[in-house]
């Protein structure tokens, strides 16, 4: 069994040592948010399965990996961001598989519509990843303050504080990006 040595300063106090202030403040952060991420990581764990591997590019993987972690972190807005653009790393892939190679490098609501068109992908996951990119759009466009997928909009109508709201989208998104991951690509 080894003793932590104990330091005493000239006069024979015990010596204090204080952890860096930024240390100090991320620990605070950790104790204050262990069980909302916690409860996060079990929402997560419900439908993401174990040791289960997708054949896709690193750049996917990446984003896959990534918005889980930023749900469970509690970071809502790039849980969207980055589960719709796995949805457009994948469903773009998908599209220069089947012979669309133009396509699949265009905007996200561009390759839903061809798979629409095309009916390559079932209409429920289309129709799901068109009303999260109107939600997301605002986050990465600029859009006037009364746009109806503004946040500041949304939370007037929907009366829910905007850490719901945003937890709400995170949730979809998160769903959606691992529904599109294990859906088979036809009907």
């Amino acid at each position: 069994m080894t003793r932590s040595k104990v330091e005493k300063d000239l006069f024979g106090n015990v010596v204090t040592k204080s952890k860096p202030r930024l240390q100090a403040v991320l620990e605070k952060y950790d104790r204050e948010t262990l069980q909302d991420r916690v409860n996060r990581l079990r929402f997560v764990n419900a439908f993401f399965p174990k040791g289960y591997w997708f054949g896709m590019s690193v750049e996917a993987i990446s984003l896959f990996d990534e918005a889980k972690m930023a749900f469970i972190n509690g970071e809502h807005i790039s849980t969207v961001l980055l589960s719709l653009s796995f949805a457009e790393h994948w469903l773009g892939s998908y599209l220069a598989s089947k012979g669309y190679p133009r396509r699949s490098f265009s905007s996200l609501r561009a390759i839903t519509a061809t798979l629409r068109k095309d009916e390559n992908v079932h209409e429920y996951l289309l129709s799901r990843l068109d009303e999260l990119r109107l939600l997301r759009n605002p986050f990465v466009h600029l859009k006037e303050r009364d746009h109806p997928h503004n946040l500041e909009r949304r939370i007037w109508l929907e009366r829910k504080p905007p850490d719901q709201i945003m937890e709400n989208d995170a949730k979809a998104a998160l769903s959606l990006m691992y529904q599109i991951a294990i859906s088979p690509n036809r009907k």
